[in-house]
């Protein structure tokens, strides 16, 4: 069994880093104009916009990525680099199952197709997850509308956005 990777940081700082989980953050510009190309995935479509955070005042970067040739696969990602450098929130739409192999969850919460949500839990493990709105079929499909679901990403990461 692989060994699973644990941001030791999160772990270290849990109570940072639920703050900036629950805390209400701002996108600091709209609209966003996702016009950058990866340079390591030339397929792929990036913008990272300023972000703040407005009980701990720490400057976050949002980030939205898209696939130039299918734009129902895209993501949504939070950072705050002053705290750590990985993304401490992020949205999925599209892509491979994700397998939360902690002993904790339920098996079968353990595969978690996407779209999901990932998120660190208090040892440091990332897991993805879905929302009651993910598990129904119907507004998942509403939501493979980037324009549409960046609602639901700043419903669920407590985000505002004009």
């Amino acid at each position: 069994m692989a060994k699973k990777k644990i941001n030791n940081n999160i772990k270290s700082h849990y109570d940072t880093y639920k703050k900036l989980i629950e805390g209400d953050k701002n996108i600091l510009i709209s609209p966003i104009i996702v016009d950058q190309i990866r340079s390591n995935h030339k397929t792929i479509k990036e913008k990272t916009v300023p972000a703040k955070h407005e009980a701990l005042k720490e400057e976050l970067e949002f980030m939205v990525q898209i696939k130039e040739d299918d734009p129902t696969d895209f993501k949504f990602k939070l950072k705050c680099p002053s705290f750590d450098n990985c993304y401490f929130f992020r949205y999925d739409s599209a892509g491979t199952w994700h397998r939360n192999s902690n002993l904790d969850i339920p098996i079968d919460q353990q595969q978690v197709s996407t779209p999901h949500f990932h998120k660190f839990t208090q040892t440091g493990e990332e897991i993805a997850y879905k929302t009651e709105i993910l598990n129904d079929p119907r507004q998942v499909k509403a939501l493979e509308d980037v324009s549409l679901c960046i609602a639901h990403f700043c419903m669920e990461s407590n985000t505002m956005y004009n």
